[in-house]
């Protein structure tokens, strides 16, 4: 196992800033057993992430979501509008076949730089 991440949280380039894909992780590292704490929790982390790098929700202009389970994609749709005020940014949602430590969700955003704060 690795004693750090082998990538970056995020990485900005000509005012852009990609971040790494968060999973519904708990802080300890725990995966919940059901999609929907999950989701929550992958949308909360992708939160802090966007956070740390002085961005909101609202400097996000694409979002990529990894499910494992497409009969989750409801499930997800309805934690995804709870999370954001009502301006969504353009979206992909693909199927994969596993992600990381057994995850079901994974989520990963494309944001801008805004000079005004």
């Amino acid at each position: 196992m690795f004693s750090r991440k082998p990538y970056s949280d995020w990485v900005e380039h000509a005012g852009l800033i990609f971040f790494s894909g968060k999973t519904g992780a708990n802080a300890d590292g725990s995966i919940p057993a059901n999609f929907p704490a999950q989701a929550s929790n992958a949308m909360s982390n992708v939160s802090t992430a966007l956070s740390n790098a002085g961005c909101e929700w609202r400097d996000v202009i694409k979002v990529t979501v990894f499910l494992t389970d497409m009969r989750d994609y409801d499930s997800f749709n309805t934690t995804y509008t709870e999370h954001l005020d009502g301006v969504f940014p353009a979206r992909s949602c693909v199927a994969v076949v596993r992600l990381p430590r057994g995850a079901a969700v994974e989520i990963e955003v494309v944001a801008r730089r805004t000079a005004a704060r």
